[in-house]
């Protein structure tokens, strides 16, 4: 009697054509994925604009004039909340208590590149600006 052995198993075809696909998969999921994860940091620099011009409003609202980062959070410097931007104040004229400002600029710069959108920034007026290529409505 002839003892007959079945042999299982993927071949070499089967196993390079699942990598391939694999590979397209990735080749196409993967700039989508970046897209979302800078849309969530935009969003980021979005929320604390926001919130240091409401900071800004309730200030001048109480004392009559624009404050600057140290008045509102107490520290020099400051940044979003999950840290993808760091965020600047500055006003017209200075930021002191002496000069009364009566305009304030917020500007969020990333900290990682981002070439669609740059920097934003948002003025009392309401103005929303951004430095990088795309437009203005994609960016805000």
């Amino acid at each position: 009697m002839l003892c007959q052995h079945k042999i299982s198993g993927f071949t070499l075809i089967e196993l390079l054509l699942v990598v391939f696909i694999i590979g397209l998969l990735i080749a196409v999921g993967y700039p989508n994925y970046q897209e979302q994860v800078l849309q969530g940091r935009r969003a980021d620099a979005k929320n604390a604009i926001m919130l240091f011009s409401a900071k800004q409003e309730r200030h001048y609202s109480d004392y009559g004039y624009y404050a600057d980062i140290q008045q509102l959070v107490n520290s020099s410097s400051a940044s979003s909340e999950a840290g993808h931007y760091e965020i600047i104040i500055s006003c017209t004229p200075d930021c002191s208590s002496s000069s009364r400002p009566q305009q304030y600029l917020i500007t969020a710069t990333p900290t990682v590149t981002d070439s669609r959108c740059g920097t934003y920034q948002y003025n009392q007026a309401g103005i929303q600006i951004s430095s990088g290529s795309a437009d203005e409505n994609y960016c805000w």
